[in-house]
């Protein structure tokens, strides 16, 4: 009985620590939850309304304007002086 309390306290809380958000990217069935990433991490919402956190070894994301954004490492032209080619977008 005291084991069924504390998973529906846990889970409570879950909802109220990670509430759904509208801010949300759908792929393969599954939901990004953009105010929780992190620069090594993502979290998806699941069709089943559990929760997948996957972390990676190097950054994915880059902090910019208070946001977590994807890094980019698409090569384009560079308007830096000295320089050819850039990635896209990135913190460097």
């Amino acid at each position: 009985m005291v084991k069924k309390h504390i998973i529906v306290f846990i889970l409570i809380l879950g909802l109220i620590l990670f509430p759904c958000s509208s801010e949300r990217i759908v792929s393969d069935n599954r939901q990004e939850l953009i105010h929780l990433r992190e620069a090594y991490s993502k979290t998806y919402l699941l069709p089943d309304g559990t929760y997948q956190y996957v972390a990676y070894a190097e950054d994915i994301h880059y902090y910019k304007n208070g946001e977590y954004e994807e890094i980019d490492n698409s090569i384009v032209d560079s308007e830096l002086p000295g320089y050819s080619f850039t990635n896209r977008s990135n913190s460097m």
